[in-house]
């Protein structure tokens, strides 16, 4: 007991109205933080020469089980919460990474797997062309179609 007076929690006594499942974490750390402190109290009592120790033991051990038990439905019911929550901002956060992505970021992963798959000894799945056979073909396209839409402009006026 000696080792927690004094010690105030840091949270808030006021409800967290947005944030209900921190609120829970906090109580369910202030129900265990508190449970311990009975479990030292019990202790202390064994001190005790006129006080019966195998019932404070006893009590302990019912203040142990009811923690244990309370911790498993909170933390049980709380999984399924953050299975959910999880699943849901994975969605939004790979939708938010895919606005930055470089369309042919896919061509140099596929690349690489490739070559973790040639280093265990196993055959290729895919015949990747490497980008400077086609790099010089991609630049004439390019140039092109820049310059079938310069005549579209010159055609159009």
């Amino acid at each position: 007991m000696a080792a927690t007076e004094g010690i105030r929690s840091s949270f808030s006594t006021q409800p967290v109205l947005h944030s209900p499942k921190l609120r829970i974490y906090e109580y369910l750390f202030l129900l265990n933080q508190k449970l311990q402190e009975t479990v030292q109290i019990l202790k202390q009592l064994e001190k005790c020469p006129w006080l019966r120790r195998d019932f404070l033991r006893s009590f302990q051990v019912e203040v142990e089980d009811l923690r244990a038990q309370t911790n498993f439905e909170v933390i049980e019911q709380m999984s399924d919460r953050e299975q959910h929550d999880w699943a849901h901002f994975g969605k939004l956060r790979r939708a938010w990474d895919r606005q930055f992505e470089d369309p042919d970021d896919v061509y140099l992963k596929a690349e690489q797997r490739e070559e973790e798959r040639r280093k265990r000894g196993l055959p290729p799945r895919l015949g990747i062309i490497p980008h400077e056979a086609i790099a010089a073909k991609e630049t004439r396209l390019d140039a092109e179609q820049r310059r079938k839409k310069s005549r579209g402009r010159k055609a159009g006026r």
